[in-house]
């Protein structure tokens, strides 16, 4: 028979890993949105958006408005850059 503490103790412990889980697939690429990490989450609950960026911001990454990349941009634009 487990006690109502115990039972905490373990759900505790089970976030606290999915959340482990969640940030080490989440440091495997660095163009994540908020709504694709929302999809990633499968607990059977639905987080809001701004709910996802708080977990984000828990697990020390930052927030970045997406830009749009120039498609003509060369591979090496940076070096070029520093050339001239």
């Amino acid at each position: 028979q487990t006690t109502e503490g115990e039972t905490f103790r373990t759900k505790q412990r089970a976030k606290g890993r999915a959340k482990e889980e969640l940030k080490t697939i989440l440091e495997k690429r660095d163009d994540w949105t908020t709504k694709e990490v929302r999809e990633l989450i499968k607990v059977g609950v639905e987080y809001s958006l701004r709910h996802v960026s708080r977990l984000l911001k828990s697990f020390g990454m930052k927030y970045a408005k997406p830009y749009q990349k120039d498609y003509r941009r060369p591979e090496n634009a940076e070096e070029e850059l520093k050339k001239t």
